[in-house]
C-alpha cells in the first residue's frame, strides 16, 4: 500500500467514525462525551483532508487547494495501476 491510500483510508475511517458519531447524536441529542468526540474527530479529519491536498492535490471540489490543480495531469484516471 502507497503512502497515499494510506492517507486515503485514513480519511475514509474518519470519515466513517463522523457519521456513526452523526447517526448516534440523533437519539442521544444531549450526550456530551459523544459531541466531545465528534468535535474532535472532525478536527482530525481536516487536518488529514488537509496533509492530503498539500500532498497530492485537491481531494474535492470545494477544497482548500486552488481551482487551478483540478487542471493539472495526470488526472486520477490517467495514472498507472500497481496492481
Amino acid at each position: 500500500m502507497t503512502e497515499r491510500e494510506a492517507l486515503l483510508r485514513k480519511i475514509a475511517a474518519k470519515q466513517f467514525a463522523i457519521w456513526e458519531l452523526h447517526i448516534y447524536l440523533d437519539t442521544h441529542i444531549n450526550e456530551p462525551e459523544a459531541v466531545k468526540r465528534s468535535k474532535k474527530c472532525k478536527e482530525e479529519l481536516n487536518v488529514l483532508v488537509k496533509e492530503y491536498e498539500n500532498e497530492y492535490g485537491p481531494l474535492t471540489n470545494d477544497c482548500s487547494s486552488t481551482s487551478s490543480a483540478w487542471l493539472k495531469n495526470p488526472w486520477p484516471w490517467d495514472l498507472e495501476d500497481d496492481d
